[in-house]
């Protein structure tokens, strides 16, 4: 696995590096998301990337981060573990666990453009990284439900995933696992956030396959060697709906358990997307004080089609009774985030101080006086730019061509010409769908 110096920085700051259980390879109080975030911004201002605080002649210019509240030994401390990061680095990539910092390209923006101060430096991935930006239907509810919501749950995942719409979830047992069993069983895709050992689910049997194929990608923002912890837990929440464009809350005990928490602080604070519940939530307690909170009513669907139009509806206050939607609210149809003038997949990160002023991997800037390719050229690399963005997830040509407004035989003649460069792989669906092909990250 190799790692640009700025996330290496990071993770030096931010990271404990456990290279066995209970042993943590820090000597100095880690940074937080917060005060990484401070620090970031104090670079930005001196003109430094992470990466500079490694280098020989930091000394220098170490005074003028005492000067705005920073302990410097604390910084040397934590960036003396370039041995144990190795040995981190290594443990990991083993067992096929990437890492993506916030001076990463393909960081996902919306955690920064959501989270702001408090997304995390540091993100652990297993699985297909392609998946980092898909966003989806985060499904959530209680571990303790009973076999007919567990029912009901398994066919909302695999609605979606027969709509082409990714699911995200926390991982847990109950409604979590059935949400995501249900969407991959009918060749969805997945994004689990875990609070889980990541360093166990990377190898376990059950889950090799749907990794591997490029269908599930489960992520977390702590340590691979952390287990489950409560109050990751509740951290791990925001997490999810962050990465979602909009939430069902299947079951919920009432003000308490993190369910309720990660819904209610979603729509009480940060209300960037839409929530609902499930339409029997009058039979909850939980639900039905939801529901006064603002939540909406997750309708009855029939087929994919019709999850996918309820999706794409307009966010209208009406939706949510009393409560109008943030700033940050989500007025937009599912899966074109990437498209959105307010989020572009391209633009610069928010927090433009994570981000290097040369490409983290050292692409050179272009040629001002480069010969622009032919016209033909230039319009095919923007039309696969886009075929590929939404064939992130299982496309029919049907869904292109409603999706892109063309006819079925344009897009067939695109996907011919995507099949002929393999970028893209024929799904054994029926209908068949295409697939942008998957990094195999256990090869």
């Amino acid at each position: 696995m190799m790692l640009n110096e700025n996330t290496k920085a990071i993770l030096l700051l931010t990271a404990p590096l456990i290279l066995k259980k209970g042993v943590v390879a820090a000597q100095a109080a880690l940074f937080s998301a917060g005060e990484y975030s401070e620090l970031a911004r104090c670079l930005k201002s001196m003109q430094k990337e992470p990466a500079d605080l490694c280098r020989r002649d930091c000394e220098e210019w170490m005074p003028a981060l005492v000067a705005a509240g920073f302990d410097p030994d604390r910084v040397r401390s934590l960036l003396g573990r370039g041995f144990q990061l190795a040995q981190a680095i290594e443990n990991w990539g083993s067992r096929g666990i990437w890492v993506v910092s916030r001076a990463d390209s393909d960081y996902p923006v919306l955690l920064k453009k959501r989270l702001q101060d408090q997304c995390p430096p540091i993100l652990y991935g297993c699985g297909a990284r392609s998946l980092l930006r898909v966003g989806g239907l985060a499904v959530v509810g209680s571990r303790k439900v009973d076999d007919a919501l567990l029912g009901f749950t398994r066919s909302v995942g695999a609605t979606a995933a027969r709509g082409g719409i990714p699911v995200v979830s926390g991982g847990a047992k109950g409604v979590d696992q059935a949400a995501m069993q249900g969407a991959l069983e009918a060749g969805g895709v997945v994004l689990g956030v875990t609070v889980e050992s990541l360093s166990k689910l990377s190898i376990d049997a059950s889950l090799r396959s749907p990794l591997k194929d490029g269908c599930l990608l489960l992520l977390s923002a702590f340590d691979p060697s952390l287990g489950f912890d409560v109050g990751r837990a509740m951290a791990r929440n925001k997490l999810i709906y962050a990465f979602a464009d909009a939430a069902l809350v299947v079951a919920s005990d009432y003000k308490k358990g993190g369910t309720w928490a990660g819904a209610d602080e979603q729509l009480r604070r940060q209300r960037f997307l839409k929530v609902y519940v499930r339409e029997d939530g009058g039979e909850s307690k939980g639900l039905a004080a939801l529901r006064e909170l603002g939540a909406g009513v997750f309708p009855p669907l029939s087929s994919p089609e019709d999850l996918k139009a309820w999706i794409s509806t307009p966010y209208e206050p009406s939706d949510v009774g009393s409560h109008k939607p943030s700033q940050g609210s989500l007025e937009l149809p599912l899966m074109e985030l990437a498209e959105s003038p307010e989020c572009p997949a391209k633009e610069s990160p928010v927090l433009a101080s994570d981000v290097p002023e040369s490409d983290a991997r050292g692409v050179e800037a272009a040629v001002p006086d480069a010969i622009p390719a032919p016209i033909s050229q230039r319009l095919w690399e923007s039309i696969s730019d886009l075929l590929l963005e939404a064939l992130m997830t299982p496309q029919s040509v049907e869904d292109l061509a409603a999706r892109l407004d063309v006819v079925p035989a344009q897009v067939k003649q695109w996907i011919k010409r995507l099949e002929q460069e393999n970028r893209i792989e024929k799904l054994k669906t029926k209908p068949v769908r295409f697939r942008k092909k998957p990094a195999d990250w256990f090869s």
